[in-house]
């Protein structure tokens, strides 16, 4: 009897978790496969996209397709990330409609979708266009969704320009209308333990020379004026990092520091390889550019053409050299200050003045008490 309840009670139990589930599937969103495209067609036109134009903030960002390469204008069209444009245009094809949202103006700053003229709005609006300038798709994108639900994709707010209604979209777009965010920032990294030479020229200053033996000695001086000595060991040795992962915040063509005050520094490695830092301040800020070659003991110039970091920081100075060159010798580059400080050190910043005798005293006695 007691066997026969237990049944019962799990026969019951087992209808109600069907029925449960039933009802829960019934109300359960579409899958992605039933929600309707936000860009119908734009799938099909990808290969016709030439331009993207991005506003926010009062910033105007446009990318372009030159022949087969993709460059940003802004920056004298420097080559663009390519990963990160073709990532954007599949990514606006394949959004699709979850959920409309408000049509009330007043509430479009909640959901970052206002009108991006507006001062200090959130929105940022992107513009597609064909070789004709034609365009092709137009959006206002707002605010991240984050949900709660680990199955649940990411999602966003967006609104079609010529339309008051506001969507909640599944994807993920992650776009700015910031130079810096469309082109690789990351150069090239020498790690200090490869420098062996240093030489700064200033056009009205005394020149920097530093060297060593070999990498595991520290750098000397040279040409140290009457009277002064060098900075400490670790002031001077520091002067090694300047060419460890640089980066730029931006970019020019090299021609424009033509006319500016230069300082120039070569750079050379144990291996042969050289670097020409040819540095100016400008009124867009500091820029630097980079030339690469061989020493003369080291004249196996290699063809390689990789790109890659390991390349070209590697134990071939030929063919770091060559690919440096292609990637960098055209363009001036925007340098983080803690980097232009060490291109352009003074002699007066690693040297002081030698202290007399009795002043050495007086800081013992001072320090002592």
């Amino acid at each position: 009897m007691k066997s026969n309840k237990l049944l019962l009670l799990a026969v019951a139990t087992l209808v109600a978790i069907l029925a449960a589930s039933y009802m829960s599937s019934q109300r359960a969103p579409t899958t992605s496969m039933d929600k309707q495209l936000l860009l119908p067609g734009l799938s099909e036109r990808v290969n016709d996209i030439r331009a993207i134009e991005l506003t926010k903030n009062g910033k105007n960002l446009e990318l372009i397709q030159l022949e087969n390469e993709w460059v940003i204008t802004a920056a004298d069209n420097y080559p663009a990330d390519f990963g990160k444009i073709k990532s954007t245009i599949l990514g606006l094809a394949e959004l699709k409609i979850l959920s409309k949202k408000t049509s009330n103006p007043e509430l479009y700053s909640r959901l970052g979708v206002e009108d991006p003229a507006i001062d200090g709005a959130d929105s940022l609006l992107l513009t597609l266009r064909d070789t004709n300038q034609t365009e092709l798709a137009q959006l206002i994108i707002g605010s991240t969704r984050h949900s709660k639900a680990a199955k649940d994709k990411t999602g966003l707010y967006v609104r079609l320009p010529e339309d008051s209604q506001a969507l909640l979209v599944e994807g993920d777009l992650d776009l700015s209308a910031d130079v810096t965010d469309w082109f690789t920032r990351e150069l090239f990294n020498i790690n200090s333990s490869r420098i062996q030479s240093i030489e700064i020229s200033h056009p009205n200053a005394e020149s920097v020379t530093l060297s060593r033996e070999k990498d595991i000695d520290d750098f000397v001086l040279k040409k140290i004026p009457e009277g002064r000595e060098a900075q400490s060991t670790v002031i001077i040795s520091r002067m090694g990092t300047l060419l460890e992962q640089i980066a730029a915040d931006n970019i020019l063509k090299a021609e424009k520091l033509n006319g500016a005050e230069q300082i120039v520094a070569t750079v050379q490695t144990f291996d042969g390889l050289i670097v020409k830092i040819t540095s100016a301040k400008l009124d867009e800020g500091n820029y630097s550019n980079f030339q690469f070659s061989v020493a003369a003991s080291n004249p196996d110039v290699g063809s390689s053409e990789e790109t890659d970091s390991e390349t070209a920081s590697g134990d071939d100075p030929g063919a770091a050299s060559s690919s440096l060159n292609a990637q960098l010798s055209a363009w001036a580059y925007a340098i983080p200050d803690f980097k232009f400080e060490l291109f352009t050190r003074e002699l007066d910043a690693l040297t002081k003045a030698i202290q007399a005798e009795e002043e050495i005293q007086a800081d013992k006695a001072q320090t002592s008490e």
